[in-house]
């Protein structure tokens, strides 16, 4: 599988598209540089997190990595697996805002053209990456390594670099899978823990089985005895219950009839009292009836004598003189009329004081006027005066006196002005017409008012009758009433009557009835049979008491709960067995799964070819002077073998603490293991990669062993197969003796 572009938008720091072209760079390494935080590390893991979901080195969801609705990370990828070609391409689109997903894979087909082998599920786009791609793990065991996976492996402890290199070997797996053995392990002792303990109950208690069994050989005749006891004396207690119940019967009829007797009495008396009571309603109802016509009487005379004063009241109305005014006049037609005189009025009456002011000022302009008549200067102009700058000369002065001026005026303005007519004979007309309608007005208000009077006189005569009427039908509905309640009261005085017959004759038969009983008890004594009963029950109580406390029905569950641990304690026994070969296969499995078990034969087995590896790629940095070997097992004094992880360094052949290493040549070790775990780790896996990744894990490097790493990729990538190798760099030293620099700042990435 080989990585051929890679295309980012809307993650970190890559605002716009940033599209890395692998395939145009050709075979060798590329060094990935750029000052920090300008999203190195980004580029370096948008592969895994386009096809496993997350940043290997950033926790949360891809969405907390990108903004906007429109993000996205897409690769293309090559799979040869030397039958066949395939091209592939992932995508998938982020909505940050909505944090949502959207992964598809694409294949290229010989069309060319890109077919869709999944729906934008998450599910789906996880199996068709397992199938094809291989699982995180392998990817980040194998091919892809991070700044803080590795650290410094000769600076570990044993104990963490045998962790450390479980790690590279992807050998988490088989942890947790010792952890489910471990708790299945746990969860099997605990319950042969608990079968044990049962069992251990189960024969303490059966180990008094044989004498609950002679106990409950007594305890059965005892009960024989006393059921044939209880079965004779309860026969002869039926008898005497018998007995007792037919006195006890006659004494409460003796009751009874002493009861009905005395309420018979009682209601006799009551009846005779109803009697009484019903013939004083009936004499009370007869006294109103009779009082009725006397009350009609009275009433219908006062509203006689009332509606014949209504009726003189409305002939002296209607006798009373009426207004002169005409008959087709009504008041609405006067009040309307006058408002339109008194309007007309009032506009002549401007007229009138207009045509006064008119004559005022034409006298005054006449008199104005006849002025020009009397000044003889109007007629023969008579004075000359000098004017400045041009010497005497004569002209008309009377122009210049202001009376004059004013007199020809006034004679001009009587011979233009309009006049205004004289409305006097008008205005007389209207006044007499206003106050005629005035009169009209109020004769028909007056005789309004007569009308009303006559109308309020029909009202009150109307009220009379209705008054009237509404008493006679009172009078009927009352006088009905009264006829109903007779009737009941006159029926209640006979039923009553009839009920406190019928009670005497009640009483005399309770009291025959009472005297047979009487005599009826006189045989058969009550208190004897009652002592026969009490002496019966107790015996009875008796036995069944003993039958009550016997052992038999005791001893009886006893026996069958001691029956049914028997059952439970073969069940117990075979679940033991069970339990036991449970606890011996998962103490198995979860020992094999150890340190000491699967995870040390895959750690010996892997050790000396990733040692072979590991001297093979120091090698290339330094020839033959540095080498390693890996010591998994060391001897006992006391024979046997125990587990180690010990790094043996070799310096010209010659063993060397790992102490006495310079920092530098320490990285160089270092990341020279982990490149030979991740080879070995390509070769074992079924996904051959063509590309690796190297992020930081060379740390900082001193000038001169900057070319040794560097050699030290190029000869990883020639034993594992790789076409490129990606790798970040700080050390100018390591990127400038790479084939390609892809440097990344301000979002963007521009190749050298």
């Amino acid at each position: 599988m080989r990585l051929n572009k890679l295309a980012v938008k809307g993650v970190t720091r890559f605002e716009r598209d940033v599209v890395l072209d692998l395939a145009q760079l050709g075979p060798g390494l590329i060094a990935v540089i750029g000052a920090n935080g300008e999203g190195k590390t980004t580029l370096m893991e948008a592969t895994p997190a386009l096809l496993y979901g997350s940043f290997p080195s950033r926790p949360g969801h891809l969405t907390a990595h990108a903004h906007g609705p429109d993000a996205y990370i897409e690769a293309t990828f090559t799979h040869d697996n030397g039958f066949q070609t395939r091209e592939l391409k992932a995508r998938v689109l982020i909505d940050a805002d909505k944090r949502r997903l959207e992964p598809y894979l694409f294949e290229l087909d010989g069309a060319g053209k890109w077919t869709t082998l999944t729906s934008g599920r998450a599910a789906e786009y996880k199996l068709e990456i397992q199938r094809r791609f291989g699982s995180e793990g392998l990817f980040l065991a194998s091919v892809f390594a991070a700044q803080d996976k590795a650290g410094n492996f000769l600076g570990l402890k044993r104990t963490a670099r045998m962790e450390l290199f479980a790690e590279l070997l992807h050998l988490g797996y088989i942890q947790e899978l010792q952890v489910l053995a471990k708790g299945h392990l746990d969860k099997e002792l605990e319950r042969l823990a608990l079968v044990v303990n049962r069992i251990g109950d189960l024969e303490r208690d059966l180990e008094g089985r044989p004498d609950l069994e002679k106990r409950l050989e007594l305890a059965q005749l005892q009960v024989d005895a006393d059921t044939q006891l209880v079965e004779e004396r309860e026969a002869k207690l039926e008898e005497d219950l018998v007995a007792l119940d037919r006195a006890k019967t006659a004494l409460k009829s003796i009751e009874t009839f002493d009861k009905a007797a005395i309420e018979a009495v009682a209601g006799a008396e009551e009846g005779r009292k109803r009697v009484e009571r019903a013939g004083g309603l009936v004499g009370r109802l007869e006294a109103r009836k009779a009082k009725l016509p006397d009350k009609i009487e009275n009433v219908t005379g006062a509203a006689n004598r009332e509606l014949e004063r209504f009726t003189r009241e409305k002939d002296e109305l209607e006798t009373r003189p009426k207004a002169t005014v005409p008959q087709t006049v009504g008041l609405a037609q006067v009040e309307e009329e006058l408002a339109t005189q008194i309007l007309e009025k009032n506009r002549l009456l401007e007229v009138r004081r207009a045509y006064d002011i008119q004559e005022a000022e034409r006298d005054a302009a006449t008199r104005t006027a006849d002025l020009l008549d009397e000044a003889p200067c109007v007629k023969s102009p008579m004075w000359a005066r000098v004017v400045e700058g041009e010497g005497q000369r004569i002209e008309d002065l009377a122009g210049t006196c202001p009376l004059l001026e004013e007199a020809q005026k006034a004679n001009k303005l009587l011979g233009t002005a309009a006049t205004i007519d004289d409305p006097v004979e008008d205005l007389d007309a209207v006044i007499r017409r206003v106050d005629e309608l005035n009169a009209w007005r109020d004769e028909l208000k007056a005789n309004e008012g007569i009308d009303r009077l006559i109308a309020d006189n029909k009202l009150q005569a109307e009220g009379v009758t209705k008054r009237l009427e509404a008493f006679l039908q009172e009078t009927e509905e009352e006088a009905r009433t009264i006829n109903e309640e007779l009737a009941a009261a006159i029926l209640e005085r006979d039923l009553a009557v009839g009920d406190t017959q019928e009670l005497e004759r009640k009483r005399d038969t309770a009291v025959a009835q009472r005297e047979t009983q009487v005599a009826f008890i006189g045989a058969q004594p009550v208190g004897k049979l009652e002592s026969s009963i009490i002496v019966a029950r107790e015996e009875i109580r008796t036995a069944k008491a003993r039958l009550a406390r016997g052992e038999l029905a005791k001893l009886q569950v006893l026996l069958q709960q001691l029956e049914d641990k028997a059952r439970d304690l073969q069940v117990s026994q075979d679940e033991r067995t069970g339990a036991q070969r449970e606890v011996k296969a998962w103490k198995l499995i979860e020992e094999a799964l150890g340190r000491d078990g699967i995870q040390a034969l895959e750690i010996d087995a892997a050790g000396p070819e990733v040692a072979s590896l590991t001297n093979e790629l120091l090698r290339a940095c330094y020839g033959a002077r540095f080498s390693i070997s890996f010591e998994t097992l060391r001897a006992k004094r006391t024979g046997g073998f125990s587990e180690a992880f010990d790094v043996k360094v070799y310096d010209g052949g010659q063993e060397r603490a790992a102490e006495a290493i310079s920092g530098g040549e320490k990285v160089i070790i270092s990341e020279a293991v982990g490149l030979a775990i991740a080879i070995f780790n390509a070769r074992k896996s079924g996904i051959q990669w063509r590309t690796l990744w190297r992020d930081e894990t060379a740390g900082a490097l001193w000038p001169e062993t900057a070319q040794a790493y560097v050699a030290m990729l190029r000869r990883a990538r020639e034993l594992g197969g790789f076409d490129q190798v990606l790798f970040v760099s700080h050390q100018p030293e390591v990127w400038e003796a790479a084939d390609v620099q892809a440097r990344v700042a301000g979002g963007e990435v521009r190749l050298s």
